[in-house]
């Protein structure tokens, strides 16, 4: 339940919490002499049997022995206790007088001076050795915490996962309600990460949060500035300048030990220098996206001008002696104008549908629209598509007759071959002839189209499937880049993949397989 605001209440509920802690620190030490005085009580009754009054000596053993074990088992008050309390008993009720807290013979007074001085040194020396391992052990442990969360912030990508993974480390080293806090689009501090370890912020906690982002120090509960808040915010920075504030509501009222609250200042400059690398990376990314982007629209600018330029010359040059001249013109020369129109628009009508499936393809609603169809079908309407291209050249079409239907999108299909088909004729000399083959390889139907052309450079094998990529672009080979590219993503849409081998004798062979899919007694569509 969040905190009233009301300064007078805070007053009094921190009151009343100071009154608990001290009631409770004076219980422990309490408990502490009563361990003390029983622990001298029972080395009294231990020598008074042992050894009676006879043996001065081994009874200051005793109580030098039980100094030691009240030094080990309580905190050093208690011991400087037993230690007085013991030299008290020595004098009180094994010297003469006895019964009576004066010494006789000088002897037993350096007797009882020596055991007093040797128990004040065992209880100091004890003290020393706890603190130190005390220290020792708070140190182990700070150097795990922060290595664990060092390690995690390490292996953490993305400015979200981080917020999550240091408010689990801070929550599992202070067990205590977290708030990390960023600006927002409009320059403000708030909460960057909201869960179950997530504090709201009151109006005394946001100027607290503030004050110390702006100013670098620390402000809100148990410090100087906006004491009244009732979380303790530090600044998260890095080398570069601000990242935010960093929230932790401690119950209680006492301010963090020197140590835990070195612990926590050490959190808070591992997470600001996380966050701002974070931020840099992601910085630097969107960076990098845009100069991508610039790139592509470069490239794409200056194909599609290109790619463009040379139907629209033709059409426009046919066209125009269409309209000026066509009542001079043979029938066969007007066919042929006609005939380059007609054949430059289908170019441009290819290259506009390759940049639109494109675009699907780089947004990801590309989704394929399964139907079963027999691979000789789809290979038949892609050679009608090219058949003016050919040219004369020989294609051999080696299809077993035992293949199944496969399940894909037809029109996508058949653009994969038609794009694969257009590039071997673009790429190979005019004389050369073309292999369309296939096969079955284990759950999936392998296509392959060869050729006998240049092939493809050595070591490109992978990049002539990229965007806009041309491993020979000085040729005067017309195109943007695209084909390739849009039958990679098309024949990953359905499932498969798609390579390039060189072809034994000289030559390519491009390869994509098309997986066979469990389903009805397939129909062809």
């Amino acid at each position: 339940m969040h905190k009233s605001n009301d300064p007078q209440m805070v007053t009094a509920d921190r009151a009343r919490a100071v009154s608990e802690l001290r009631s409770s620190i004076s219980a422990r030490t309490w408990h502490g002499f009563a361990g003390a005085a029983g622990a001298v009580a029972a080395a009294t009754l231990i020598s008074v049997v042992l050894f009676g009054r006879t043996s001065l000596s081994n009874v200051a053993i005793v109580y030098v022995l039980c100094i030691v074990l009240v030094s080990l088992r309580y905190s050093y008050r208690p011991a400087l206790f037993a230690a007085v309390l013991s030299a008290l008993l020595l004098d009180f009720a094994f010297t003469q007088p006895y019964w009576r807290l004066s010494i006789a013979d000088p002897r037993e007074g350096v007797t009882i001076a020596v055991m007093f001085i040797a128990g004040v040194i065992i209880a100091s020396l004890t003290k020393r050795v706890r603190d130190q391992a005390t220290l020792a052990q708070r140190r182990e442990t700070v150097t795990s915490l922060l290595y664990a969360m060092s390690r995690d912030l390490a292996d953490t990508v993305g400015i979200e996962l981080m917020l999550h993974v240091a408010k689990l480390h801070l929550h599992q080293a202070f067990g205590a309600p977290i708030a990390i806090l960023m600006p927002d689009s409009t320059g403000m501090l708030a909460n960057a990460h909201n869960d179950a370890r997530t504090f709201e912020l009151s109006s005394s906690d946001r100027e607290a949060a503030e004050w110390a982002w702006r100013q670098q120090r620390n402000a809100g509960w148990g410090t100087d500035t906006s004491p009244q808040a009732d979380a303790l915010f530090l600044p998260l920075g890095g080398s570069l300048g601000r990242v935010g504030a960093l929230g932790i509501k401690l119950a209680g009222v006492q301010p963090l030990d020197p140590w835990q609250l070195q612990l926590l200042r050490t959190f808070a400059a591992q997470l600001g220098s996380a966050l701002e690398r974070a931020q840099l990376a992601e910085t630097a990314q969107r960076a990098q996206i845009q100069i991508q982007a610039e790139r592509m629209r470069s490239s794409l600018l200056s194909s599609v001008s290109h790619d463009l330029r040379t139907p629209l010359g033709v059409i426009t040059g046919a066209a125009g002696t269409l309209l000026e001249h066509e009542q001079y013109l043979a029938p066969e020369a007007r066919h042929d104008l006609l005939e380059s129109v007609h054949e430059q628009a289908e170019r441009l009508n290819r290259l506009v549908a390759n940049l639109l499936d494109m675009t699907k393809l780089a947004s990801g609603t590309l989704q394929p629209q399964k139907e079963w169809h027999p691979l000789d079908e789809l290979v038949g309407v892609a050679m009608n598509q090219v058949e003016h291209h050919l040219g004369g050249r020989e294609v051999k079409i080696a299809l077993p007759p035992d293949l199944p239907p496969l399940p894909v999108d037809a029109i996508l299909m058949e653009q994969v071959l038609i794009n694969l088909l257009e590039n071997a004729l673009k790429y190979t000399p005019p004389e050369s002839g073309l292999e369309i083959t296939a096969r079955r390889a284990e759950e999936a139907v392998e296509v392959a189209i060869a050729d006998r052309g240049p092939g493809v450079p050595l070591g490109e094998h992978l990049q002539v499937f990229d965007k806009f990529y041309r491993f020979n672009p000085n040729r005067s080979v017309g195109g943007a880049g695209l084909g390739l590219a849009i039958c990679r993503g098309m024949v990953e849409a359905h499932g498969g993949r798609i390579w390039v081998e060189d072809r034994e004798g000289g030559g390519a062979v491009f390869r994509f397989t098309i997986p066979i899919e469990e389903g009805p007694s397939p129909v062809a569509a």
